[in-house]
């Protein structure tokens, strides 16, 4: 389980990187032409003009200048955040899931659930029931990891704990309800995504919105959102990890007949 939140604070990381894509272009320009000055016989006229060149392009650097030409891939941004998060309360939730059910610690009702897997599936999972028993979970049960709601039923209803709705909740609310427009309505403000993020305050994240209006991310709001999702992740993680046996939260391998539910 560390290692999918590992990997998940390397991929906000990366779209960070890819968000401030710009500037590391210009800065790697500027320090190449920076870097002329000091040729061997270059002549003072050749100089002057090496620093009038990096002098300009620091003022594009400096007011950001080129970051409306960026617009489609701040969103895009967005989009990719959305994703690796989906992925990896996913992968949180089929983790946690098997560990759980392999030491009786599933909730009470969970036990007359109903999964339907066909021969195919679990051919496909090489008969491995209970090494998979998550992703089985997900699919019969139709859950969706783009959706808080759904997310919060996932982990209320299979392993006994509901993540409260504060500050970093809504931001995410409202980063999945925009992702959904970009993708699907060509990053217009409609009804639905009006209607999506009614209730998701108190927030950092765009406090208002425009019906028929165009989003428009900004690096800083995509921080905001990457943030509020890895501090998701590892709340989430670290309580659902508290509810194991010591034993099992640091090897994952021992067993008990204990419930905490």
């Amino acid at each position: 389980m560390n290692k999918i939140v590992e990997q998940f604070n390397i991929n906000v990381e990366s779209v960070y990187e890819l968000a401030n894509f710009d500037r590391v272009v210009l800065d790697f320009v500027i320090n190449l032409v920076l870097s002329q000055k000091n040729v061997h016989g270059v002549n003072r006229l050749q100089i002057n003009a090496t620093e009038n060149a990096a002098k300009a392009l620091k003022n594009v650097r400096d007011h950001d200048s080129l970051r409306p030409k960026y617009q489609t891939v701040f969103n895009q941004c967005l989009v990719l955040l959305v994703s690796y998060f989906g992925l990896t309360i996913n992968n949180l939730f089929n983790s946690y899931l098997t560990e759980f059910l392999k030491l009786g610690l599933i909730p009470p009702n969970c036990g007359k659930e109903e999964i339907k897997v066909s021969l195919t599936e679990l051919e496909t999972l090489n008969y491995d029931v209970l090494g998979n028993i998550g992703e089985l979970v997900v699919s019969s049960k139709d859950i969706s990891f783009q959706d808080m709601q759904s997310i919060t039923r996932a982990f209320r209803d299979w392993l006994g704990y509901e993540p409260k709705q504060d500050r970093d909740v809504n931001n995410i609310i409202v980063g999945q309800a925009c992702r959904h427009v970009i993708v699907h309505s060509g990053s217009v403000v409609n009804k639905r995504l009006l209607f999506q993020i009614r209730n998701a305050t108190p927030r950092d994240l765009k406090l208002i919105f425009v019906e028929n209006e165009l989003l428009r991310f900004s690096p800083d709001e995509i921080e905001i959102v990457g943030k509020s999702m890895i501090q998701y992740v590892e709340r989430l993680s670290s309580e659902l990890r508290s509810r194991l046996p010591p034993a099992s939260a640091n090897s994952g391998s021992a067993a008990t007949d204990e419930s905490i539910f």
